[in-house]
Formats: C-alpha cells, sequence, structure tokens
C-alpha cells in the first residue's frame, strides 16, 4: 500500500498528466481498497486481483526501461 500512496499516486502530475493521469489514480484508488479489504478480511483473492491489475503497468515501465539508452 505504501508503493501505491508514496510511491505510485505521489508521482502522479494531474495537470500534465491528463486523462491518464485521472485514470492511474482511479486504479491506484482501487487498489489501495481491495488491499485493505484483503487486510481486514484476511483473505487472498484481492491480493491477486490487484496483481493482475497492476502487473501490466509493470510490464509496460519494465519495456520502456530496456529501451532506454545505456
Amino acid at each position: 500500500m505504501r508503493i501505491l500512496e508514496e510511491g505510485l499516486r505521489a508521482g502522479l502530475n494531474m495537470e500534465a498528466g491528463g486523462e491518464l493521469a485521472r485514470n492511474l489514480k482511479s486504479l491506484y484508488d482501487y487498489a489501495t481498497v481491495r488491499l485493505t479489504q484483503a487486510n481486514l478480511r484476511k483473505e487472498s483473492e484481492p491480493l491477486d486481483e490487484v496483481a493482475r491489475l497492476i502487473e501490466p503497468l509493470r510490464d509496460a515501465w519494465n519495456a520502456i526501461g530496456d529501451r532506454l539508452p545505456s
């Protein structure tokens, strides 16, 4: 949750990011709620759901990083 709150969401520029930033904020908000539910209810399903939602973003950032000059 700290990664979502202090890293990903804190890094959003809502003015410059436009619709993309708004969509990412909504995703991070939803993921935070689901992680909280997983913790309170001691359930693993919300954890799996958040992983499925966030992994494509991680993969996209990794692909961008692979294209950067060394």
